[in-house]
């Protein structure tokens, strides 16, 4: 019987405290973390003596000439190597934390923009807002400028926030209709400003989450070519229900605008 070959990821190796003073490593409070070199600030793959071992002896030999195992002097330097190695990581987490508050702030911004359909060069006169009214508001406002000037909200920043934003609450809504029990669909077919056919549709359903009646515009489908029943039923909506994985079974009414398209008899989307 051929014999499997064991995974260093799934032993779950624990780091020991006794590894500090004898190889100057410690590991960092965080989920992921490798162990890391008090002298030198590199990383080692596995947390396991042997490793941490070899690193120390081979990089770090003089260190045991000079700091001796067991010493009060070895003890006091890794002690100052540690509150150096912490000092320098609580300022990278703290430029990183706010780095992260920044950009949540400037997804919430370009969401109440999309929200109320204003163009992303609104956004410069929010910061601006925002600005001028910390100014009046707050005595200690040095370190709260400087963090809503760091907020990014350009045009580009905006645009990518938005379609992130778009992508999560439709990947959220494919999940709500995946695990419902039935749907109802409305559709409407218009030509945009640049005379595109687009086919939006709308969908109604109980979201069990929230246990009641939601409704939302599931998705808008650019339809090229003729506008015929046969090329909206399928190329269009077929298609899209087939990319995610929708089961039509579930659909119990469709609502159209009327149109000969979605009507017709024998083509008509919604025919016999």
């Amino acid at each position: 019987m051929e014999r499997k070959k064991r995974k260093v990821e799934a032993e779950n190796r624990q780091f020991h405290a006794e590894w500090t003073d004898l190889y100057c490593f410690t590991l960092p409070n965080r989920v992921g973390a490798l162990p890391v070199c008090l002298i030198c600030q590199q990383t080692v793959a596995i947390i396991k003596s042997s490793n941490l071992k070899r690193h120390y002896e081979t990089k770090h030999k003089s260190f045991s000439e000079k700091y001796q195992v067991g010493s009060n002097l070895r003890k006091s330097k890794i002690e100052s190597l540690y509150l150096s190695y912490s000092t320098s990581t609580q300022i990278i987490d703290k430029a990183m934390s706010e780095q992260e508050k920044c950009t949540e702030a400037s997804m919430r911004i370009s969401w109440i923009l999309a929200k109320h359909m204003k163009p992303f060069t609104d956004a410069d006169i929010i910061k601006e807002c925002m600005i001028e009214a910390g100014n009046a508001l707050f005595d200690s406002k040095n370190d709260i400028m400087e963090t809503i000037r760091n907020i990014p909200l350009s045009t580009s920043s905006n645009t990518r926030n938005t379609e992130l934003l778009a992508k999560e609450n439709h990947s959220n809504l494919i999940q709500s209709l995946s695990a419902t029990g039935y749907y109802a669909l409305a559709m409407d077919e218009s030509c945009d400003k640049t005379d595109t056919a687009q086919l939006c549709i709308f969908v109604r359903y109980f979201d069990n989450t929230s246990e009641q009646f939601v409704e939302e515009i599931l998705t808008i489908l650019p339809l090229l070519g003729t506008t015929c029943g046969e090329d909206i039923l399928y190329k269009a909506v077929i298609e899209y229900f087939e990319k995610y994985k929708l089961d039509m079974k579930k659909l119990i009414s469709l609502t159209t605008d009327g149109a000969p398209s979605m009507i017709g008899n024998k083509k008509g989307l919604f025919r016999d």
